[in-house]
């Protein structure tokens, strides 16, 4: 874990290092654990980050004992210089992603909550292959968040 900031609302962002030849696609989910909270226990939370970025993240809202204890342990208060956060086993790419909103003229984005994730790393790909100035059939996107 090379980031990790606590945001409202009971959330953590991590951020960590991106495994060689991970290849994703935005909207796809990871299994993580926590080597301080045990190394056999998975929980499966969606990619924040787009496919470009250096760096993997997550946002994930504490709400359960496992991701309340994984909130605590990566407090930014409370890390150890010398030492940094715990390290964080990765499992996936999984999922097939949420790939075709560029295949129409017009797409529609609708999150709830948490929920939002899969579509904070579609809005940064977006913005990226824009950039790149990518050619794709969509030039309109709603982004609903409720």
């Amino acid at each position: 874990v090379v980031k990790a900031e606590h945001l409202p609302s009971n959330v953590v962002t991590l951020k960590f290092k991106r495994p060689t030849n991970f290849d994703y696609k935005s909207g796809q989910w990871v299994r993580i654990a926590s080597a301080a909270l045990g190394s056999d226990e998975y929980h499966p939370f969606t990619l924040t980050s787009a496919p470009h970025e250096d760096t993997l993240s997550l946002h994930i809202r504490a709400v359960g004992p496992w991701t309340n204890n994984l909130r605590k342990t990566y407090d930014p208060a409370k890390m150890l210089p010398d030492f940094g956060y715990p390290k964080v086993f990765v499992d996936g790419p999984y999922g097939e992603g949420h790939q075709d909103w560029y295949r129409f003229p017009v797409a529609v984005l609708i999150g709830g909550g948490i929920g939002v994730t899969p579509f904070a790393a579609i809005l940064k790909d977006i913005v990226q292959k824009s950039a790149q100035g990518a050619k794709f059939n969509c030039k309109k996107v709603y982004f609903l968040w409720v």
